[in-house]
């Protein structure tokens, strides 16, 4: 009976617990994202373009002149055999313009040098006056802080050991002390008042002399734009005004509206405004803030307008385009360096507008507890006697009062020369943007220079001149027919956008069936084919024995800005002649979307103009399908990997692999088919970049 019992409750124990449910929690853990990102400052702006030519015999090559001007000498004649690089036709400029614009780009680049010097001893002089006087204010605290606590020691002692029925002649001693440091601290005051006011009235007649200065670039400005657009004479036009902007009529509009605004700007408001008081200042900083941007606006639209007009033909000759660009360049450089030390001035004033009264009032504050103290004082010896803790409580009172007052002279000269630094780290920063431009200026005249002399760009044979001296030819005139003597050349053809970008004497990298050669290029072509492509002529260091073979040839071409993957970038639209996209970068843990300013684009990359912070990670792949609810974020720099045999894998902004053969593993790029051959388009990375990346 009693195994049945027991059975029975077993039984009913383990039904029991079969009916409870039992509840299985189930966690779901999110995966990782990967991002594929690359810093900003390991972005290149070197770009390799990779052509496939075929191999051609030795032929002849005719060499055209690349400035107007009249042929001084002629260093051949027909027959005679040439060297690379050798002079052959040696012009003269008719207009100057070529020759003037290079001095006066060299002159631009030593006046730039020279406002730079200026600007860093001016601003370097402001920032050692302001360590010197914190120190100053250091040594001067510190001395009055031992002054006052010894005197707040001694109000002590006096209060352990005063003798109230004792008047003897410290009181007067202490009055006269006291009347004495109200009559310095007044003398200073006053003398401070006047320093003050004298620096006012120097920043009212240097900020007149500066608003001189911007109506005279305004007046030439004006002059320049009367010269091009005839606004003073609407009705008659010059005999160029249909050619300018002719490529883009919105150039030339935006020209003439810019001038006119600059005209009513100096009328309606430089012209009326005035400085003879410190409340006119900030008003007139701001006039005068606003004529810069107006001057340097017409300017700007100005050179887009000449740079868009066709020139070379009867109504608008190349020499005057170029004459007027010339000038236009002129006043942009006078316009950078008047603007810099305008802004550097302006920076002296605000940064002085915002402490001199402060400081003023302190001095105040000063004089007033200083009185106070006598009045008290008088007013305790008046009534027969001056309780020892009533002249304790005072001195402790006024020390306190003292060390807080010195305590914020100090901090605002402080924030003051903190302020300074920051001004001239930026100054300077400008003013070195200024002379690099300047520097390409100085470059660029010296290659039109150049163009002065028709050189060989082979070794060769004189097959026959075309030119006379004493005559006057165009560029693109026929000078010399020179046979070459080189066992082989290479025909390679690109797009109008390339051609611009490859220069005659640049190396050209070669390579066939396995073997590497070096070319320079010595010819360009200027007329398209049938395919509206441009010829560029390549010679070799070294024959190549099989006429007909076809080699790749690779050109390194310079971008002005950063390129970065193009498929990463959404270009968004166009505002204020400017090409706007948006970038995505990985920051704080989270996708950010940023706007940027977009170049020129390069195979398959794209200018970045807008200058990133040199840490900012821009990121490759594609984030539309991220959710945070379901992945964890992970970024790693992307990474290249060589597989051997010449081939290099690489990941691309879509993820997939792509193989290059025969370049280096700091490159990125893509591979397309063309007509002969390959198209290898690349980027150069910087080489110590750390480079690891995966796919999603």
């Amino acid at each position: 009976m009693k195994k049945i019992i027991t059975f029975l409750t077993l039984s009913f124990f383990l039904l029991n617990s079969c009916g409870q449910p039992q509840i299985v929690e189930q966690k779901v853990e999110k995966t990782d994202f990967i991002l594929d990102t690359q810093k900003f400052s390991s972005l290149g702006n070197s770009y390799s373009l990779e052509k496939s030519s075929k191999i051609e015999a030795s032929s002849e090559i005719i060499l055209n002149t690349e400035a107007s001007g009249k042929v001084e000498s002629i260093s051949i004649k027909e027959g005679d055999k040439v060297s690379k690089g050798q002079g052959l036709v040696f012009m003269s400029d008719n207009s100057l313009t070529l020759n003037t614009a290079y001095k006066q780009s060299i002159l631009n680049l030593e006046q730039a040098r020279i406002a730079y010097k200026n600007s860093k001893l001016s601003l370097d002089k402001n920032v050692e006056d302001a360590e010197t006087n914190i120190q100053k204010l250091r040594v001067n605290f510190e001395n009055t802080k031992k002054t006052l606590e010894q005197d707040l020691r001694q109000a002590k002692d006096n209060l352990d050991n005063s003798d109230l029925n004792n008047a003897n002649s410290k009181s007067s001693l202490d009055i006269e002390k006291i009347n004495n440091s109200i009559e310095k601290m007044e003398f200073e005051y006053k003398t401070q008042q006047k320093s003050n006011q004298d620096k006012i009235d120097s920043f009212i007649l240097s900020l007149n002399k500066e608003k001189d200065t911007l109506r005279n670039q305004i007046v030439n400005a004006v002059d320049l734009g009367d010269n091009l657009f005839n606004i003073k004479n609407p009705n008659v036009k010059p005999k160029f005004y249909d050619y300018i902007g002719a490529s883009d009529s919105r150039k030339r509009d935006n020209a003439e509206f810019a001038i006119k605004k600059l005209m009513d700007f100096d009328k309606d408001v430089l012209e009326k405004s005035t400085l003879k008081k410190q409340e006119e200042i900030d008003k007139f900083i701001k006039n005068l803030d606003e004529g810069y941007n107006t001057l340097k606006e017409f300017l700007d639209n100005v050179l887009d307008a000449l740079n868009a007009s066709l020139s070379g033909l009867t109504g608008f000759p190349e020499t005057e385009r170029t004459a007027y660009t010339g000038r236009v360049n002129g006043y942009i450089s006078a316009y950078q360096g008047n603007y810099t030390g305008f802004v550097t001035l302006k920076t002296s004033i605000t940064s002085f507008l915002n402490t001199y009264k402060d400081t003023e009032e302190s001095t105040l504050k000063q004089i007033d507890l200083a009185k106070k103290d006598l009045d008290i004082t008088k007013k305790a010896i008046n009534s027969g006697g001056v309780s020892s803790q009533t002249t304790y409580e005072k001195v402790r009172i006024s020390t306190a009062d003292t060390i807080s007052n010195l305590e914020i002279q100090l901090k605002s000269a402080e924030s003051t020369l903190e302020n300074l630094k920051k001004t001239r780290d930026v100054t300077l920063e400008n003013a070195m943007n200024t002379i690099k431009n300047a520097e390409l200026s100085v470059e660029k005249s010296s290659n039109e220079v150049s163009k002065l002399v028709v050189t060989s760009p082979i070794i060769g044979q004189v097959a026959e001149v075309y030119v006379t001296v004493g005559q006057t030819y165009s560029p693109g005139s026929k000078a010399i027919k020179i046979l070459s003597t080189n066992k082989s050349e290479l025909d390679v053809y690109v797009t109008s956008d390339d051609l611009g970008r490859i220069n005659i004497g640049d190396k050209v990298h070669i390579e066939y069936r396995g073997e590497k050669y070096e070319g320079e290029v010595f010819s360009k072509s200027n007329l398209a084919n049938e395919t509206l492509n441009y010829k560029v002529k390549v010679s070799l260091n070294k024959n190549i024995n099989l006429v007909g073979g076809v080699a790749n040839v690779s050109f390194s071409v310079k971008a002005k800005y950063p390129l970065f993957d193009i498929n990463a970038v959404k270009v968004l639209h166009s505002e204020d002649n400017k090409k706007l996209g948006t970038v995505n970068i990985f920051k704080d843990g989270k996708i950010e979307t940023t706007q940027v300013e977009l170049g020129d684009v390069y195979g398959k990359f794209i200018e970045i103009k807008t200058q990133l912070s040199a840490d900012t990670e821009l990121i490759l792949n594609d984030v539309s399908t991220y959710e945070a609810e379901k992945y964890n974020l992970k970024a790693q720099d992307i990474s290249i990997k060589n597989t051997g045999s010449g081939i290099v894998e690489q990941k691309t902004s879509t993820g997939s692999t792509e193989k290059i053969e025969n370049q280096k593993q700091t490159s990125t790029g893509k591979v397309e088919a063309t007509g002969t051959g390959k198209t290898v388009e690349q980027q150069n990375i910087s080489p110590e970049v750390n480079i690891e990346k995966k796919g999603k």
